[in-house]
């Protein structure tokens, strides 16, 4: 696909290699929507089995291969909203924790 590419960018006014290109990307993106989901079903029955065989630590390091690792040396961002009324009734709000600009 990369070679088809910098054929095509190296003569931009040509229809046939720029649909060989597009041809070539097409097919790429469909074989790796099939990957994608071919795994999602292999995890999807991993976390199945797991679940009948009531085996939890197979079913949470399942998990993790859906969610990906947490990250434990992160804490999370604390956020304070506050609403606001003015005499007119409109609504506006403050985020952040020392802030005190309208959403």
């Amino acid at each position: 696909m990369h070679q088809k590419h910098i054929i095509w960018i190296k003569d931009k006014n040509s229809t046939l290699k720029q649909q060989l290109y597009q041809q070539a990307r097409q097919r790429v993106q469909s074989k790796l929507c099939q990957m994608k989901n071919n795994w999602w079903d292999d995890l999807a029955v991993e976390l199945q089995d797991a679940a009948d065989r009531k085996d939890s630590k197979c079913f949470y390091d399942n998990l993790k291969k859906a969610y990906g690792p947490r990250d434990v040396n992160s804490a999370p961002f604390a956020v304070k909203v506050v609403l606001h009324s003015t005499p007119t009734s409109l609504i506006y709000c403050s985020v952040g924790l020392n802030t005190s600009s309208p959403c």
